[in-house]
């Protein structure tokens, strides 16, 4: 069985090949498996008058102005295009953050290689001190330890 797909709007969109139902119970062969968007009730066949395009009101097919339609693809078009613009600033914002990442975590490297810097300057001194004769109690409270 053919069914017709239809937008939110009730324009047509295609044509969907309906598969019966393979969980049909005797006697009901003519289930057909559809999904939400497809009716069964056939568009009419004559191509509308000039200004004008078909659509479905819920129950039948109605001649409407093709403004309409239009109006509706302008809508959808605005729509996709704040949406596009809404992702552009999150993948924005999802960069500077990355930046940001980067940044910290170089300058905690940084923070680690100056502390490691001045623990072997430390070191350094320590052993320095111990040559000449301090023992590390002195040295420790000349430090601050």
């Amino acid at each position: 069985m053919i069914g017709y797909i239809v937008d939110e709007n009730g324009f047509l969109k295609g044509t969907h090949i309906c598969q019966k139902n393979p969980m049909a119970k005797d006697g009901d062969e003519n289930q057909y498996l559809m999904p939400s968007n497809v009716i069964i009730v056939q568009p009419p066949q004559e191509v509308p008058p000039e200004g004008k395009t078909y659509m479905f009101n819920g129950t039948s097919w109605q001649e409407v102005d093709d403004h309409a339609y239009l109006e509706m693809l302008a809508k959808q078009k605005d729509e996709a295009d704040r949406i596009a613009a809404s992702l552009a600033l999150e993948q924005e914002s999802l960069q500077e953050t990355a930046r940001l990442n980067q940044i910290a975590e170089e300058n905690r490297i940084q923070a680690e290689i100056a502390q490691q810097a001045r623990i072997q300057k430390l070191t350094s001194a320590k052993v320095k001190l111990l040559a000449l004769g301090l023992n590390e109690d002195e040295i420790n409270a000349m430090i601050g330890i």
